[in-house]
This record gives structure tokens, C-alpha cells and sequence, in this order.
């Protein structure tokens, strides 16, 4: 049923320590909009409690590039309720502009609605990862932590010019060049 989201069993998950590094080295993430104490991946970040969804996403810290609006990362809790994390994503960026940038690891749901109006509509680029995410809890990997394939979606108003070395991860589909931009 296209829509339809099951719960998950977590939606506490973690992002694997290498796989935030690796991402990090390219685009010089300054917040991260869906963490906790103890998994925060930048020195500003929202917890759950802060309510990241209700919050402008302007870091306290400016990224190593110098700027001052949001480059942030989100690792979204999974479940019914993912959707809005895209839309709050989207007015971030470019409804705001407090976001230069926002990368969101998620199931790649491709046959849900809100693909079709938050990501393929607007996204200009998708990194589809060839191989299935072990999450982490407490830093530890955690077996079976994926049963779907997951993406990076990219919302951003400017070309990212090393885009090149996510190849190493999967597929980059970039719709930057179906939109005419």
C-alpha cells in the first residue's frame, strides 16, 4: 500500500561512525537536526526534547567552510511519522534558506507519496547506497538493524561539486540536470 509506513521496532538508531565521517569529509555538516546526547554527530545539535521539527535549523557553530546557515545532517527516527521530516527538510532549505544543506539517511521508499512530493519533485541529488546500513546503538553495529535499502537525500540550492565521491557508496541519481538547472 503506497503511504504506508509499519513502525519500527527502534527509531533510535545510529549512524555508523565511519559512514557519518566519510560524508562529513564532503559536505562539512555544522548541526545535527535529529540526535541525542549520547549519538550526536556535531557540536550543535537538536535532541528530541528540543523538538528539531519546531526549530529553525541554524547551527550555534559555523561549519569548517565558515558559514553560518544550517549544513546539517539527519538521520530521522523511522516509522509513520518520517514524512514530516522531509517536509520540515524542504521549507529548511528552500522555503527559509536557514539551510544550505540538508542530507537525510532513509529507507529509500521509493513507492510512497511522500517521495513523490518531497524528494523526487525537489531533491536534486539521491545517493541509492548498494549495500544495506548496520546501524549502530550505543556505538556498537547492530545485526539486522536494516531491512530496507536506504538513501541519502540531498536538499540543496547549489551545485555540490564533489558529488563524484559518494560513487564509492551506490548510485547518485542527480536531478539537478532532469530539472534544467
Amino acid at each position: 500500500m503506497a503511504g504506508y509506513v509499519p513502525d519500527s521496532k527502534r527509531d533510535d538508531y545510529e549512524t555508523p561512525q565511519w559512514l557519518f565521517e566519510e560524508l562529513n569529509d564532503i559536505f562539512y555538516f555544522n548541526i545535527d537536526v535529529a540526535a541525542s546526547n549520547d549519538n550526536k554527530k556535531c557540536e550543535s545539535w537538536f535532541s528530541k526534547d528540543d523538538n528539531a521539527l519546531k526549530q529553525s535549523w541554524i547551527p550555534c557553530h559555523p561549519s569548517i567552510n565558515g558559514s553560518d546557515k544550517g549544513r546539517c545532517w539527519c538521520n530521522p527516527p523511522y516509522g509513520r511519522k518520517s514524512g514530516i521530516w522531509f517536509t520540515k527538510a524542504v521549507e529548511e532549505v528552500y522555503l527559509h534558506k536557514n539551510a544550505d544543506l540538508v542530507c537525510m539517511l532513509v529507507n529509500s521508499s521509493t513507492e510512497l507519496t511522500i517521495w513523490h512530493k518531497r524528494v523526487w519533485n525537489i531533491a536534486p541529488y539521491i545517493l541509492f547506497f548498494d549495500k544495506r546500513i548496520k546501524y549502530e546503538l550505543n556505538g556498537q553495529p547492530i545485526e539486522n538493524s536494516s531491512t530496507k535499502g536506504s538513501a541519502l537525500v540531498i536538499y540543496t540550492r547549489k551545485i555540490i561539486k564533489d558529488i563524484n565521491k559518494l560513487d564509492k557508496f551506490g548510485f547518485i541519481d542527480r536531478l539537478y540536470r532532469s530539472r534544467g538547472k
